[in-house]
């Protein structure tokens, strides 16, 4: 697996931040940036109903 990014999770949060060579995307050209997340829980927790990306809100969707 390919790291490019510092995940820190505490509690119900989880904060990821940019390492120093990824931390600048270019304009134009398409450039564009993917983000996922792989975890493990136990329990019947629901996914999130919201999450902030920098400093927006947004919503979530979950799949398989």
């Amino acid at each position: 697996m390919h790291r490019s990014r510092k995940p820190l999770a505490g509690g119900q949060h989880v904060t990821v931040t940019a390492t120093c060579w990824n931390a600048t995307l270019a304009a134009g050209d398409g450039n564009a940036v993917t983000f996922g997340f792989t975890g493990h829980r136990t329990g019947t927790d629901p996914p999130p109903a919201a999450f902030t990306l920098d400093g927006t809100v947004s919503t979530s969707t979950s799949s398989p």
